[in-house]
């Protein structure tokens, strides 16, 4: 029992001066657990600071796997070196007496070797100046720097590393670039020769000078990339080795070792594509010097140039295409999508991905099954960051298109949809997740949000009461997270309530207070009661109410249901025309079968008749019940009995031991006509939360334990069938 709770009910019923000295007492006790509260936000602090050294590590990790593909597009123009010499040489040894425009050949590969020169040149003095500036970074980290400090630099090292990246492409793309020109010009080049060279002097020693030229002019080249490589990758590995982070011993080992693994798998994929390109380019280039060997000097005819040149250029096209369609090519697509999200501080996407694979909304086997998906990237993020894009679904029942279309904000955002679904639709209650999906009445969180921001009416009656009306309910960690939009309801209606008591299991929460969001918390200056009890499942929302308010009228609520402002008052005025009367807003009408016996659960139908009084009345609680006082069997509160044979169901227990009382179940005269669904989600069963309606209803759980109520009491038969 809370402090407010204490002293509503001593102030009732004692002015003694006494009473005051408790509550200050109390109040210290209450004060020591709100300081509780503040060092657990503290702790969470240290927490997301820790969170920040995983970053850094992550982004070292970055770094290494970015200097392995310098690596490589290293390896790849060596090889492209040793295909054009080959390649020179045929052209050589098939036209011995090649001489005329050797000047002007000369001149344009000195011109491509400072071209080349030039472009690895400020790919040096670039990757010169991140690399310093990374290493500036790490140097200057130390175990004496502030958090906030080290996040801002964490936030300047991902920039590098992102600026890196960026990089990285520009000398792809300035290399395939170079590809297409320096095939072009050798083309050119030979277009360009006269048939009739042969008579020219001293052509063997200029081809020879030519040929020295090229070697000369890749072994620059090589070397150039060599020393870029050598002199910055060892210096900024040493650099990272040398670095000891102060929370290195609190690293979740486990994630870095997953990082490593991504890591050295993408660096894998790189020398798997750089393969590829080998052989595709290779391919080319020999069929090239093939069509050159088959031919001599006299047969070279500006027919057979035009042949080369249209070769060259198909042969080119292909080994594009051949790389633009590779699995490796989408990889780093998705990649450097999520790159440039983290550079962009957008992390919608990535935290989506967290909540699709918590909730269990994405469905593997579907998307390769119907897609032939057999990439070794992540499916899902696939599927958020390239196959929307290409009209794929993530799981059958989920139409993206139609989910778009649904509502005009969905429409205008440039999420994707699933991404859109759990970060706001869920929230806003836009869950028509195809066309054939039948929606249910929901809040908007966020509308619901701005009427807390603003709420400090007090939701309970000040004075005195007699009987006093209880409402009570009760919830679950899992449902902690948006519970207090329930519980708003509840202190906001027309007819306030004297107590409205949240009963929470003591195993649950073993902290009590301290394990309650804030928005639960909050809700206490407004009225709220929180209790702590013994763990009886779904029967904390009355049997604790029942052993502590025994002499009032006990109003039961579900947790995930808003309840409109008129929903207490509607109860309550009925109660007063039928003061001994259990009235229900919502009952479903028990049936028989032909053979005399209580039907199967999933026939009884809603009570659409208002006012009516039976026995064969099935309160379901979703819809608030109101229970007056001394109106249960005397078993009501047997554990060990409602805990054997109705464990999942207090619904069915309760009407059980009403009937057993002679208590008829009523439905008001006036009532609400619908429920209000805190989370329409949840009730559609679209995400894997925790619903006994699944169990109750679905699996038949209710059938059974109604034939389990009758086993136990079969007088109840005799006593409906008097209805």
């Amino acid at each position: 029992m809370s402090l407010l709770d204490k002293f509503n009910d001593l102030n009732s019923e004692s002015d003694d001066n006494e009473l005051y000295k408790n509550q200050y007492e109390e109040l210290e006790t209450q004060l020591s657990k709100a300081n509780e509260v503040n060092k657990r936000n503290v702790e969470e602090l240290n927490e997301l600071k820790i969170l920040l050294s995983e970053y850094t590590k992550y982004t070292e990790n970055l770094k290494q796997s970015y200097l392995s593909t310098i690596e490589n597009l290293k390896n790849q123009l060596n090889y492209e070196k040793e295909i054009n010499e080959k390649y020179l040489q045929k052209i050589v040894d098939s036209n011995k007496d090649l001489n005329d425009d050797i000047k002007t050949l000369n001149n344009k590969s000195e011109e491509n070797l400072k071209e080349l020169s030039t472009l690895f040149d400020n790919n040096k003095n670039e990757l010169s100046d991140s690399t310093n500036k990374i290493i500036d970074e790490l140097s200057n980290v130390n175990t004496e720097k502030s958090q906030d400090k080290s996040s801002e630099e964490i936030d300047d090292l991902k920039k590098l590393i992102n600026t890196n990246n960026q990089e990285l492409l520009n000398i792809i793309n300035q290399f395939k670039d170079y590809m297409d020109n320096s095939n072009q010009k050798i083309v050119d080049e030979l277009n360009t020769q006269n048939t009739n060279i042969s008579q020219l002097n001293d052509s063997d020693d200029k081809l020879l000078n030519i040929e020295e030229l090229i070697k000369n002019n890749y072994k620059e080249v090589s070397d150039l990339i060599n020393q870029n490589h050598e002199t910055y990758s060892s210096k900024i590995i040493q650099e990272i080795n040398n670095q000891k982070l102060e929370n290195d011993s609190n690293i979740n080992s486990t994630m870095i070792e997953e990082v490593k693994e991504l890591i050295n798998h993408n660096k894998e994929q790189i020398n798997n594509l750089t393969s590829k390109n080998k052989e595709a380019h290779n391919q080319t280039t020999n069929k090239i010097i093939e069509e050159i060997s088959n031919n001599n000097q006299e047969t070279l005819s500006d027919d057979f140039l035009t042949k080369v040149q249209e070769s060259i250029k198909e042969n080119q096209q292909l080994l594009i295409e051949s790389l633009d369609n590779t699995s490796e090519i989408t990889k780093i697509e998705i990649l450097n999508k999520i790159s440039n999200d983290l550079k962009d501080g957008n992390y919608v996407n990535l935290l989506a991905y967290k909540k699709i694979k918590d909730m269990n909304l994405f469905d593997e086997i579907f998307y390769k099954k119907s897609y032939n998906y057999n990439l070794d990237i992540d499916p899902l993020l696939h599927f958020i960051y390239k196959g929307y894009e290409e009209n794929k679904r993530p799981r059958k029942d989920f139409n993206p298109l139609q989910y778009k279309k649904s509502n005009k904000k969905i429409e205008e955002s440039t999420l994707n949809p699933l991404v859109y679904f759990v970060t706001e639709g869920i929230h806003e209650g836009n869950i028509k997740i195809n066309e054939n999906f039948v929606e249910i009445d929901h809040i908007n969180k966020y509308e619901i949000d701005e009427k807390l921001n603003s709420f400090t009416d007090r939701g309970v009656k000040k004075s005195k009461r007699k009987p006093r009306i209880i409402v009570s309910l009760t919830s679950i960690p899992e449902r902690m997270y948006d519970v207090h939009y329930t519980l708003y309801s509840l202190l906001n209606q027309q007819v306030k309530p004297d107590k409205v008591i949240l009963w929470l299991s003591k195993d649950d929460f073993p902290n009590e207070e301290l394990d309650l969001p804030k928005e639960v918390l909050r809700l206490q200056k407004n009225g709220l009661s929180l209790r702590f009890c013994d763990d009886l499942k779904s029967y904390k929302k009355i049997i604790p109410a029942l052993e502590t308010y025994p002499n009032d009228i006990i109003v039961t609520a579900d947790d995930d249901i808003y309840y409109p402002p008129d929903w207490l008052k509607l109860l309550y005025e009925d109660h007063r025309r039928n003061e001994n009367d259990i009235i229900a807003h919502r009952v479903r009408k028990i049936q028989f079968n032909d053979k005399g016996k209580i039907d199967d659960y999933n026939n009884w139908m809603l009570n659409e008749k208002e006012d009516d009084y039976s026995f064969l009345n099935l309160p379901t609680g979703a819809g608030g019940v109101l229970y007056p006082p001394n109106c249960f069997y005397k078993d009501v509160m047997n554990s060990d009995i409602f805990s054997s044979r109705c464990r999942y169901s207090d619904d069915i227990w309760l009407w059980a031991m009403a009937v057993l009382n002679h208590k008829k179940i009523k439905t008001p005269k006036e009532r609400i006509e619908s429920l209000i669904y805190v989370n329409p989600a949840r009730e559609k069963n679209l995400t894997n939360e925790h619903n006994l309606s699944t169990l109750n209803v679905l699996k038949g759980y209710n059938n059974t334990q109604m034939n389990n109520i009758i086993d136990k009491y079969p007088q109840i038969l005799e006593i409906i069938k008097t209805n």
